[in-house]
């Protein structure tokens, strides 16, 4: 989405180009705005936030929220955040978000 690549949108069947462009377009900015430093930098201060660490189970449900609020399909943003709660290490919502937005943007 950053870089505009239209071709391997396009790649994904049932997208054209004209859906593809209106992706972009939509997208470009909410996806700015995960990646933000600013918004990194408050994840960072925050912390687990004052209610201690989450069950991975809120995680999960946060992060799928999440994408879903995104535009992502419901089947395929469970898909991503499995996955991405597989790849072990730490776990919180923006961490797995991260994951999933990458393997969804992979495709």
């Amino acid at each position: 989405m950053r870089t505009n690549n239209l071709a391997r949108l396009t790649s994904i069947p049932g997208v054209g180009k004209k859906t593809a462009e209106r992706l972009v377009i939509e997208l470009r900015d909410k996806i700015a705005a995960l990646s933000s430093p600013a918004l990194e930098e408050e994840f960072a201060t925050r912390g687990t936030g004052v209610g201690g660490p989450q069950s991975d189970d809120a995680v999960r449900d946060d992060a799928l929220s999440a994408l879903i609020n995104l535009g992502y399909q419901k089947a395929a943003a469970e898909k991503a955040i499995t996955a991405a709660m597989q790849d072990g290490g730490d776990i919180s919502v923006e961490i797995i978000l991260r994951r999933g937005l990458r393997l969804l943007a992979r495709g």
